[in-house]
């Protein structure tokens, strides 16, 4: 599997191979090994500042700049690494600053980072992990 961006990569959205944090073509990412491997990617989202891959087998990567959580896991920012999820979800979207996450088949609703918007700033607090979200409303649906 490969991935390719271009663009800015002011806040490292992805790795580019010299100083500028701009390319006007585009360039190959690394995958960490597990994506560069098997699972094929079903998905590439962009949020503001950051980068989301969903993999086949219900796997969620993130890189790019991490400010309020946005990325869902600890580690370095640059690099694509994998949010901790209790079970594979087949479903994602993302916003400026946050990221949600589904398994339709089992009705778990995930998200974490903050809903902002331009008026007001964040509305809610900062959820820096993967969060179940009113899994109750959501079973069977």
């Amino acid at each position: 599997t490969k991935v390719y961006c271009f663009g800015s990569s002011e806040c490292d959205q992805f790795p580019c191979d010299d100083d500028s944090y701009e390319s006007r073509r585009p360039l190959i990412i690394s995958l960490p090994s597990p994506l560069s491997i098997s699972p094929q990617i079903t998905k590439v989202l962009c949020g503001a500042l950051h980068s989301v891959l969903l993999s086949s087998s219900g796997e969620v990567f993130t890189w790019g700049c991490n400010d309020d959580g946005v990325l869902g896991r600890e580690g370095t920012e640059s690099v694509p690494c994998k949010v901790p999820l209790q079970i594979p979800v087949d479903l994602i979207s993302v916003g400026d600053s946050h990221c949600v996450a589904a398994n339709s088949k089992g009705g778990l609703v995930y998200y974490w980072g903050v809903y902002r918007n331009t008026l007001k700033g964040n509305i809610g607090d900062v959820v820096r992990a993967p969060t179940p979200l009113w899994s109750q409303q959501f079973k069977g649906k």
